[in-house]
């Protein structure tokens, strides 16, 4: 006889069994467990019963009960001489042998879980993997490798939890210290720059090279990652630390060849492009220099000095624009990131002035033999507004909102295929600090030069082709 209600709809054992089966990571975090209480208990003390101590034994303890029970022994027989027993060495004990097993499965569970992930990545990189396919792959890769480093970031925490809950008590007297206290103890990783050479090239790779990591997840954020049409942003982004990030976003047609195009925008940066006569005077009085690693790899540093009338008025009278730049050409395509650098151990007069961060992403892909597509995102931390005191989140809204209306970084392009922008109103820097002018003068002085080496190279293209 059929069970009641099973005649209709028969159930389904097997697409039910995967609801009792534990998970990969349950069955890691069990494993885990049990390696630790295997641990654990070796490391403490033998048991009573291993070395016969009549003084801990229940034996023993009757023995110093009182009169009653001295008297009832006295006519007991003798015990027999203790039988010594041979010392098993440590390490072929069966605990030994069972925390060598664990140490072995925990081992092949590290290496098959390496061996799923190369299978994964070889999977996503076949040919008729789709676009979104491969991303959504390398995005997946991307976590797992931050769930990874997030795991041993805590189990070197725990390892040494004394010592950083010491070394807590002290950075936190220094105030301008505590922003550092999440984050990993790398200085690389802090955006900052040791006074030994090799220390810091090696940190100006490091630091452009996890720049490139982040490419592909900042472009499908901005929503421009393999968008067919054209696209030109600015916004405001109010971050929960009281910050805002005001993000600009180009995703623009241009109308010549992808390496003409890629060529000119790394001139720009690297500082060998040509600046336009409309960039005169944004730039008066800062003094800037290039240390350049290799042809692809530089650090610019910009300097601005308030007036000596005006600096006795005020705190900050020094403004500081670091960055690196490194340019990557990957198959057909041109990828320049950048990143500012907060402190540089050979200009330490730059913790007593504003420093200006900004992080940015560009690639230029083609799109046929005479046109490519310019995609690039620009991330800005808006600096204090008025002078001497703080910016509230809704000042600094205000405004980053006021200057991209009236520095018309968003105007669509004059003519199809060029750069967009248009000419700069001339009283929009009026009402602004010191540092945070110096910086858009110099973010507008950046912008101009390259749309000037855009529109240069996409109008000799054009005239040749006529």
């Amino acid at each position: 006889m059929e069970p009641r209600g099973m005649d209709e709809t028969s159930w389904d054992v097997v697409e039910d069994l995967q609801f009792l089966l534990a998970s990969d990571d349950q069955l890691h975090d069990e494993l885990s467990y049990v390696c630790d209480l295997l641990c654990d208990s070796s490391d403490a003390s033998p048991s009573p019963w291993d070395g016969h101590d009549e003084s801990l034994s229940p034996l023993g303890a009757n023995t110093r009960g009182g009169a009653a029970t001295t008297t009832a022994t006295e006519h007991a027989p003798k015990p027999k001489p203790k039988r010594i027993r041979a010392k098993v060495p440590t390490d072929q004990t069966s605990r030994a042998r069972q925390q060598r097993e664990m140490k072995e499965l925990r081992l092949q569970v590290d290496r098959l879980k390496r061996q799923l992930v190369e299978v994964s990545y070889a999977q996503s990189q076949r040919d008729d993997a789709s676009t979104w396919e491969r991303a959504a792959h390398d995005e997946n890769r991307h976590k797992n490798r931050s769930i990874q480093e997030n795991d041993q970031l805590r189990a070197a925490v725990h390892e040494h939890t004394s010592l950083i809950s010491e070394m807590t008590r002290v950075l936190r007297k220094k105030p301008r210290l505590t922003p550092q206290m999440d984050r990993t103890s790398e200085a690389w990783q802090s955006c900052r720059l040791a006074a030994h050479k090799a220390l810091r090239v090696a940190a100006i790779h490091a630091i452009a090279d996890k720049q490139l990591a982040m490419l592909q997840t900042k472009f499908i954020r901005a929503g421009v990652f393999d968008r067919p049409d054209d696209l030109i942003r600015a916004r405001p982004l109010p971050q929960v630390n009281g910050s805002v990030i005001v993000e600009y976003v180009y995703h623009v047609t241009l109308a010549a060849p992808c390496h003409l195009v890629g060529d000119a925008v790394w001139n720009v940066f690297n500082g060998s492009a040509a600046a336009p006569g409309d960039c005169a005077g944004l730039v008066d009085g800062a003094v800037e220099t290039y240390e350049f690693l290799d042809r692809t790899t530089l650090y610019r540093t910009f300097t601005k000095v308030r007036d000596e009338a005006a600096s006795g008025r005020h705190a900050v009278n020094t403004a500081h624009s670091n960055a690196l730049f490194k340019c990557y050409k990957q198959n057909d395509q041109v990828a320049i990131v950048w990143k500012s650098v907060l402190e540089d151990a050979l200009m330490p007069h730059m913790t007593n002035g504003a420093v200006h961060d900004e992080s940015g992403w560009a690639v230029v892909a083609p799109i046929t033999e005479s046109t490519c597509r310019l995609t690039l995102v620009l991330d800005i931390v808006a600096d204090p507004v008025h002078e001497g005191r703080p910016s509230s989140v809704d000042d600094l809204v205000v405004s980053a909102t006021t200057i991209i209306d009236k520095l018309s970084f968003m105007r669509p392009p004059d003519e199809h295929g060029t750069f967009p922008g248009a000419p700069v109103e001339p009283d929009a820097l009026i009402d602004m600090s010191f540092a945070k002018r110096t910086f858009v003068e110099r973010g507008m002085y950046l912008k101009l030069k390259l749309k000037h080496a855009i529109n240069t190279v996409v109008r000799a293209h054009q005239a040749t082709d006529a």
